[in-house]
């Protein structure tokens, strides 16, 4: 009788044990679903928020390309509306008329210029100032190097090589136009 009581405890204790295994192994099982739940939230939520800051950048980078588009736009229209007026001036030509004739044409291409905009507001920020008006190509390379140069700042932070060539560019375009008796750069 007691031999049957040890065996009838001895399979309790051996199914208790099952039991309690499988009690604890399904609890790990169950932490180890939400835990790979959890980390399925986090890298879904930074896959979003890396998705967003690319959307974000990418805004950015296209408005910052209409702009350099736009002013870009704006001194091809310069340089071609000062090509025009130096060509005008030199078929009129001449020594003691040169000197009215470059007033004539700066006024009439005001007034065609006012005509043309009298619909339109024009935004007097983005045209070049006249005071560094230097030679044409000189300018709008300085315009497009103070543009890369202020992109590449924004996208890395750290000066690098573009700064050095940047800055031997600008003196050496700062230079020629003082050469020149252009005005120099502010």
């Amino acid at each position: 009788l007691q031999l049957l009581d040890l065996f009838q405890w001895t399979v309790k204790l051996n199914v208790d044990g099952e039991e309690r295994l499988a009690f604890f192994e399904s609890k790990r099982e169950r932490q180890a679903r939400r835990e790979r739940e959890l980390e399925e939230q986090i890298r879904l939520h930074e896959e979003q928020l890396r998705m967003q800051r690319d959307a974000d950048l990418e805004a950015e980078i296209n408005a910052e390309r209409e702009l350099a588009e736009y002013e870009n736009r704006m001194w091809e229209e310069e340089i071609k509306r000062m090509e025009q007026a130096e060509a005008e001036q030199e078929q009129r030509g001449g020594g003691a008329e040169q000197q009215p004739a470059r007033e004539q044409p700066q006024s009439s291409s005001r007034q065609r210029s006012s005509k043309r905009s009298k619909g339109r507001k024009k935004d007097h920020s983005k045209s070049p100032p006249r005071a560094e008006r230097m030679d044409p190509g000189a300018a709008l390379e300085l315009r497009l190097l103070d543009e890369a140069e202020r992109l590449r700042r924004k996208a890395e932070g750290e000066p690098g090589d573009f700064d050095m060539y940047a800055a031997g560019r600008r003196q050496e375009l700062s230079s020629s136009s003082m050469n020149q008796g252009d005005p120099p750069l502010n």
